[in-house]
């Protein structure tokens, strides 16, 4: 468990953010942690509950796996990139 920055950037948003998250956090809580920034300031909040997927050089993150995981498996440096986006909810035709 220890803090970690990250470079955040939710889609359709313009600006980097500076996260700090922690390497216990999983993919939701940092999606969750790069939305609190920038959604409902410079994107439009959506109605209802939202969560978000989180994307690692372009591929999709397990929202359950841990950064600390990840950082089992690849080098993650400081500041590294992360993009997190509105989960896509299948819907039902009727």
């Amino acid at each position: 468990m220890a803090m970690f920055p990250i470079t955040g950037y939710f889609k359709g948003d313009f600006v980097p953010l500076l996260v700090a998250v922690d390497t216990d956090d999983n993919m939701d809580q940092i999606g969750k942690a790069i939305a609190m920034l920038a959604v409902g300031k410079r994107l439009p909040k959506p109605k209802g509950k939202q969560k978000y997927d989180v994307f690692f050089n372009g591929e999709k993150l397990a929202p359950e796996s841990t950064l600390g995981e990840l950082m089992e498996k690849e080098e993650i440096l400081p500041l590294q990139f992360f993009e997190a986006r509105f989960r896509e909810t299948a819907t039902a035709d009727a």
